[in-house]
């Protein structure tokens, strides 16, 4: 299998694997809603459909995504693929792993805190492990982000160092 194709599969099981996350939190955006002073159902539908027809896409058009994320050259004439090549496609299934937790954790705290604080209480009504999550889930998201979008410039950085080290000494310095 090529690294585009490993990815196109990699990205199927991530399209399931948020359906199914998306599926487990979306009820529980709904419960907190009897102790609120606003009603948060239109949000939570919009941004749980908006997140459905996320998982749709990536399971409809993994190539294109593979495509888009892993830019290669594939050429009938060399068949198998860089290591390099091989390299980049992990860097990339991690941000991609990362992000099937961040975007919807993202969307979770997004809702609760668009619907539980008010302008007079702020940020201080929530509590230090509530603030500790949503550090953690920007943290993840960004690390994803970057991980993903970032792919090229971090496998040369990671892989690249063995290729970059000095020799031995030439006794002209």
């Amino acid at each position: 299998m090529t690294p585009h194709q490993i990815l196109a599969a990699f990205t199927r099981l991530l399209a399931l694997w948020w359906l199914l996350y998306v599926v487990s939190q979306t009820p529980g955006l709904y419960v907190h809603n009897e102790h609120l002073q606003m009603d948060n159902r239109t949000p939570v539908i919009v941004v749980t459909v908006l997140q459905l027809g996320m998982c749709a896409f990536l399971w409809m058009f993994p190539a294109t995504v593979a495509r888009k994320l892993l830019p290669i050259k594939e050429t009938s004439s060399a068949p198998a693929a860089r290591i390099a090549d091989w390299q980049m496609l992990g860097v990339i299934c991690i941000g991609l792993w990362a992000l099937t937790h961040a975007i919807p954790d993202t969307v979770y705290w997004a809702i609760l805190l668009n619907t539980w604080l008010g302008p007079e209480s702020g940020t201080l009504a929530l509590t230090v492990a509530q603030r500790a999550r949503i550090a953690s889930t920007v943290v993840s998201l960004v690390t994803g982000i970057g991980l993903v979008f970032g792919a090229r410039g971090i496998t040369t950085y990671i892989f690249g160092i063995r290729k970059t080290r000095p020799g031995p000494p030439t006794g002209s310095e």
